[in-house]
């Protein structure tokens, strides 16, 4: 029988393909490696920013002028706040009248991106030109939306189509009355003026669902916020400082919004909707009659972040009225966790309020006194 002779050329072929083999797992190895070291250096970089400007608040916070704050509110919001970076801004929509400010500089004096805050703006303007009615349905990404259900979930291309339809110069006609680009007239040193696009862009369409172009300050959205909330009249805010101001305050309104009450009710059903069922349901506000609108999007004032929106009202016939406007920057601002924060300073702001009912109505039987009233309290610290 023939001996068979192993092929020497296969045996070469063999440990060929084998070191190409290795090469190639010590290859792909290096990119995996490559790409965790580039993956840590990302976090890295992004916990870096985010404490620089969990820094950069809290400073702010420490220099914030404290005269004319209601203290008891003020507190609740720093609680609420925790170590997020951000503000939180406090009103009576009633009135104009500043109940507290969490970090000063960015509420008044630092320009955000509205994000889909701005559709709340949009929502009205198309409303009042009789370009879109409530109930319209509009079909677009396959599903079919109307005012409220797209307010409710912050539908981005239905708020396009409005967009679309309005076109520049009224959306700029609309921003005006709402008091964007100009300041509030607030009794803070530098306020800024912010922002309104002075030209027309190439899509309405972004404009009018994420705020392309937009830049406005906390104290701007709180302040038209409030004009939804009180049925029209945009006021300036007040921050009451001294006791003979408490004394004579009266509410200084700057202009009134041609806001008819079913209007105003086609948009109450979706901020209403936003925080039932919608982008703040788990803000827990709406046990509070809450109707607020969130808004999240990269902002690209100042440090290129994510930031995160919530404006929002107490809408309940049976409870004071207050508005809470948050805005929170960094890795983690949405537009869900700023209600949230919201959401604890309502819920924090009704605590309040039943202790102070019940120190009220309950005087300490060895010494009948009255509650003092937060008013006094503050007094006490001017």
């Amino acid at each position: 029988m023939a001996k068979r002779w192993a092929n020497p050329r296969r045996g070469y072929a063999t440990q060929a393909t084998g070191g190409r083999r290795a090469r190639e797992e010590e290859a792909r190895a290096a990119m995996r490696r490559r790409a965790e070291r580039a993956r840590l250096a990302e976090l890295a970089r992004i916990r870096a920013i985010d404490e620089s400007l969990r820094q950069s608040a809290q400073a702010n916070i420490e220099k914030d002028d404290l005269r004319g704050e209601d203290l008891t509110i003020r507190q609740i919001a720093l609680d609420a706040l925790g170590d997020h970076a951000g503000t939180v801004v406090v009103m009576e929509p009633a009135t104009g009248r500043v109940l507290s400010i969490v970090n000063q500089q960015w509420a008044v004096r630092t320009l955000f991106k509205p994000c889909s805050t701005i559709k709340v703006l949009t929502g009205y303007a198309a409303l009042q030109e009789k370009l879109a009615a409530a109930d319209e349905e509009i079909t677009v990404g396959g599903q079919t939306w109307t005012l409220r259900s797209a307010m409710a979930r912050s539908n981005n291309e239905y708020f396009q189509v409005l967009g679309r339809r309005l076109g520049f110069e009224r959306v700029v006609a609309y921003a005006r009355q709402a008091g964007f680009g100009h300041k509030t007239g607030i009794n803070l040193p530098g306020e800024a003026n912010g922002i309104i696009p002075q030209r027309a862009p190439a899509d309405m369409g972004r404009t009018c669902s994420h705020g392309d172009g937009f830049g406005v300050t906390a104290i701007q959205l709180a302040t038209f916020i409030s004009a939804i909330a009180n049925g029209g009249t945009l006021y300036r805010p007040q921050i009451l400082r001294a006791p003979r101001e408490r004394a004579t305050f009266k509410p200084i309104p700057v202009r009134k919004l041609a806001l008819s009450e079913p209007l105003r009710g086609d948009l109450l059903a979706g901020l209403i909707g936003a925080v039932e069922r919608g982008t703040a349901r788990r803000s827990g506000a709406a046990a509070f009659g809450v109707a607020g609108k969130t808004g999240s999007c990269i902002c690209d004032f100042g440090a290129r972040t994510r930031v995160g929106l919530f404006v929002s009202f107490a809408d309940a016939p049976d409870r004071p009225g207050l508005l809470v406007t948050v805005i929170t920057k960094g890795s983690t601002a949405r537009g869900s966790s700023a209600s949230s924060i919201a959401g604890d300073v309502y819920r924090g702001a009704a605590v309040a309020s039943r202790a102070k009912a019940r120190q009220r109505v309950a005087p300490s039987a060895e010494e009948p006194t009255v509650a003092p009233d937060m008013d006094d309290e503050e007094e006490a610290n001017d």
